[in-house]
């Protein structure tokens, strides 16, 4: 679990329906930087990736939810949790039979970063 160790969740907007807004603090000083880059950090698409995972969790109530598959996942530039110190994620979660079909962006008022769509499952 990244979450409180690469983010901290400092603010959520439930949606109508099935979405949220979660604002999150990238923490700069989380161990992950040490070997992505000293002195220059850049945020791993993988760990951006498992922060989607993990409020996809929170949204739909679920302990654990396993990524099945990606249908799609872009990053669109770099983002730095010094440069971008805090970040928004939209994020959608549609229950079908076997669990949930989740898109997600995260994005800043002048940037997004990534756009995800896959399926989890729990």
């Amino acid at each position: 679990m990244l979450k409180d160790k690469y983010f901290k969740i400092t603010d959520c907007t439930k949606e109508e329906g099935q979405g949220a807004t979660y604002t999150v603090s990238l923490l700069s000083d989380c161990k992950v930087y040490d070997g992505h880059f000293p002195g220059e950090p850049v945020c791993p698409g993988v760990c951006n990736i498992q922060t989607v995972k993990e409020c996809a969790q929170l949204l739909v109530g679920e302990q654990s939810l396993r990524i099945q598959s990606v249908k799609r996942c872009r990053f669109k530039t770099l983002m730095t949790p010094l440069a971008v110190p805090q970040v928004s994620i939209d994020i959608n979660a549609t229950k079908h039979d076997n669990g949930y079909t989740v898109t997600a962006r995260i994005y800043d008022a002048q940037t997004e970063y990534m756009d995800f769509n896959g399926e989890m499952t729990p």
